[in-house]
């Protein structure tokens, strides 16, 4: 009877335990567009970048929920604090303003694309003046290319809009993420994608960051505690495992 009881309240203990274990885990809400192969709903996991999210800030002590939304409110949410995450973020100074960046989690590379029986070649900014090029409103895509004022942009609300005015030649070229465009192409026009070739040189190579809305009381902290553990991860090899289940080869 006794070593009943006993068993019975070491039972108790451990839910007990197991359950201000899960209470501790502070919780972020973080926002992002779909942005496969990175990261999407579709993918295993939610892709690898919120993965490698979900490791880092669990280990940090955070349990973070990833909502898909669109780029430009996503954005605002992070800006106005009613979000504590971006995922998946370039640098630019007008978000350092309102967000602040840890270490980088990838790096990817911002290229042209054109119908290959356009023939469309650049070597310069300058190059490209007679060119419509499309892009996505609120992103960015390299210093250079961003500043250029001079280059006739034409603005989407989202890429896929985008990729569509390129194959109806509604636009000469489009700007975007390399690895990002070709999955959407493949995906979207499965029979045509080997229409479109991506230039060089590239616009950029981007570091992406998951930033952290300054109006988060203690952002700081956040910030810390997550470059600590993506070192951790990358030390222990979870970090390359991961990459590698995605089939990404480690930064």
């Amino acid at each position: 009877m006794m070593k009943r009881y006993m068993l019975c309240l070491l039972f108790c203990a451990c839910l007990l335990c197991s359950g201000l274990g899960a209470a501790s885990a502070t919780p972020l809400k973080a926002v992002t567009e779909s942005w496969a192969p990175y990261f999407g709903p579709e993918l295993e996991n939610k892709g690898v970048v919120v993965e490698l999210a979900n490791e880092i800030f669990k280990r940090a002590g955070y349990e973070i929920n990833v909502e898909f939304i669109p780029w430009t409110r996503a954005v605002e949410l992070v800006k106005r604090g009613d979000a504590d995450l971006l995922v998946g973020a370039y640098y630019t100074d007008k978000r350092a303003k309102a967000m602040a960046y840890p270490e980088n989690v990838l790096v990817t590379s911002n290229v042209l694309f054109a119908k290959k029986d356009k023939g469309i070649s650049f070597s310069t900014m300058e190059d490209l003046k007679n060119y419509t090029i499309g892009v996505q409103k609120g992103a960015a895509y390299g210093d250079e290319f961003d500043k250029a004022t001079f280059l006739k942009k034409d603005a989407a609300t989202d890429r896929l809009a985008g990729i569509k005015k390129l194959m109806a030649d509604r636009v000469d070229l489009m700007a975007g993420p390399k690895d990002v465009v070709l999955y959407e192409m493949k995906k979207q026009f499965p029979g045509k994608a080997d229409q479109v070739e991506a230039l060089s040189p590239p616009l950029s190579e981007n570091k992406v960051y998951i930033c952290v809305s300054k109006k988060h009381p203690n952002y700081q902290t956040v910030v810390d505690q997550f470059n600590a553990k993506l070192a951790e991860i990358k030390a222990d090899g979870t970090y390359d495992a991961i990459m590698k289940k995605h089939g990404f080869s480690a930064n």
